[in-house]
């Protein structure tokens, strides 16, 4: 089945809206592992967060915090861009679909 954008407009509608059912499908897992990613993320902050000493600044305590779970942000940034990337995908597919049903 193609993938190229450019291909959309001349390929069958039964592949078309194949390709449509992939990208949702594709684009519902991405959401799911976002959230898991996201949620660890917090519940590794704010665990973090409870354990550092009294007295720091609420910019140092979220400054030892972000360092601490930087790897874990990477994560969640990286998915999101796939997440857009899924989602311009799908859009452009539903527009090729509406234009061809005119």
């Amino acid at each position: 089945m193609p993938e190229a954008p450019e291909s959309w407009g001349t390929i069958p509608l039964d592949d078309l809206m194949a390709l449509l059912e992939e990208t949702t499908n594709r684009l519902s897992t991405q959401i799911k592992e976002v959230a898991l990613d996201q949620g660890a993320y917090h519940r590794q902050f704010w665990h973090i967060w409870q354990q550092l000493p009294e007295g720091l600044s609420i910019a140092a305590m979220n400054r030892e915090c972000e360092m601490e779970c930087r790897t874990l942000n990477e994560e969640v940034i990286i998915k999101r861009s796939v997440l857009e990337s899924l989602l311009a995908k799908r859009d452009a597919l539903i527009a090729i679909l509406s234009a061809r049903a005119k």
